[in-house]
């Protein structure tokens, strides 16, 4: 297990920004997991999981606590209805995986540059589809760091969201993906979904992704975009020209910058419409 103290949290997050954590780990299985998370409460320091860092801003004082990466904890195997997956794969390596063995039903979710833990945590996916609609079960630690088994209805997953932060730790989930005898058309959708994502979405900088949730029936970049927002910056901080719902890292930015250009979009988007805009990111 590698184990850092007071390692910079930057360089873990797609965002590019934060403070260092008093303790960064990397376990290779569950067992060294528990460890951990029997480490902080035996000491009553907060820990946090962390996956891929998108989604993700880590405030400027950084995290005084322990942080525990999945990023060693991604094997991935199947079944003949199922892909079965460690918390810690990321998205883009379920997918590979899918192509390498002919299995399809996955192809929506590409481009999301997160891991799986933090995939069902948020319930993420596209407009039209969420993780939520090909998760057969998830194994999870409870309280007492015993694994349990879930079925997905037990996740209570919804816009953005379900109800699996109760648990310490999720440790795998069981997707479901249709055997085909080809994998050209999972490949042809997988580049079509990329190539949407790319085509809506900035680059070029570091982000954290969509900053707000879509209130119902809206979508939160129009209205911050009608709100007069594009083009904001605070520091190093900028809300996107191409998609006002990203705040993009274009110098260096710090998190008081983006922290102080969201309160600025919430204020002018709830003054022109009466809407309170919802993080959709994490803050830590």
């Amino acid at each position: 297990m590698l184990i850092k103290p007071n390692e910079p949290l930057a360089g873990h997050t797609t965002f590019k920004i934060g403070g260092r954590a008093a303790l960064f780990a990397e376990p290779e299985n569950l067992y060294e997991v528990k460890e951990l998370i029997g480490q902080a409460r035996e000491k009553s320091q907060p820990f946090f999981i962390l996956g891929a860092g998108s989604n993700l801003l880590v405030r400027d004082e950084g995290f005084d606590g322990i942080v525990i990466s999945t990023r060693r904890l991604n094997r991935i195997s199947r079944t003949d209805k199922y892909v079965l997956a460690e918390s810690g794969a990321l998205v883009s390596q379920i997918l590979k995986f899918g192509v390498k063995y002919n299995l399809a039903g996955l192809e929506f979710l590409a481009g999301i540059p997160g891991s799986l833990g933090g995939v069902l945590l948020m319930n993420t996916g596209i407009k039209e589809r969420s993780v939520s609609e090909v998760v057969a079960g998830i194994k999870a630690l409870d309280e007492n760091l015993e694994e349990v088994e879930l079925i997905a209805a037990e996740a209570s997953f919804s816009y953005r969201s379900s109800n699996l932060a109760r648990f310490p730790f999720i440790v795998s989930a069981s997707l479901e993906a249709k055997p085909v005898e080809r994998n050209d058309e999972i490949k042809q959708k997988i580049n079509a979904h990329i190539s949407g994502r790319n085509n809506s979405q900035p680059g070029g900088y570091p982000s954290a992704g969509s900053i707000f949730k879509n209130p119902i029936g809206e979508a939160a970049g129009r209205l911050i975009e009608s709100a007069g927002c594009k083009g904001w910056r605070q520091g190093g901080a900028v809300v996107s020209d191409k998609h006002a719902n990203f705040i993009l890292n274009v110098d260096n930015a710090t998190a008081a910058d983006v922290l102080g250009l969201i309160a600025k979009i919430r204020e002018a988007v709830y003054d022109k419409f009466s809407v309170n805009l919802e993080l959709e990111i994490k803050i830590i």
